[in-house]
């Protein structure tokens, strides 16, 4: 799959926006269930998770998503993007590209991994990183 996008700009929001993941997730899920169950997410819901967030993919790139709709992906060098949160589903256009990709979301209920599918079924994991 494609890159998702990150980068450090040293917004302090991260505990707010981690809380509001993990509250999200719990209040969602209608309480507890097993640490490997997948839930698919929303629109509102992947904005509050990926708004000024950075994750960690499983080839160790990482990915910032700004407020604004900007993204950053880094592995190695920085790579700028845009995001935008269209039909409960989590778009991304890397330049030179002038096409939108988009891919379903989901999380697990402890709300630390997340999972972008694409369209052929093809997923990538990324960890949600803490400061």
């Amino acid at each position: 799959m494609t890159r998702h996008g990150a980068g450090r700009t040293g917004i302090g929001m991260r505990g707010f926006v981690d809380g509001t993941l993990i509250a999200t997730l719990v209040v969602a899920a209608g309480g507890l269930a097993r640490a490997d169950d997948w839930r698919s997410l929303r629109g509102v819901e992947i904005r509050a998770i990926l708004e000024r967030q950075y994750l960690r993919y499983e080839d160790g790139s990482e990915q910032f998503f700004n407020y604004g709709g900007l993204t950053e992906y880094r592995i190695g060098w920085p790579n700028e993007g845009r995001w935008r949160i269209d039909s409960d589903r989590y778009c991304a256009l890397w330049p030179p590209a002038t096409g939108w990709q988009c891919y379903d979301v989901s999380a697990r209920t402890q709300g630390r991994q997340i999972r972008f599918s694409d369209q052929a079924g093809h997923s990538t994991v990324a960890e949600v990183l803490q400061e």
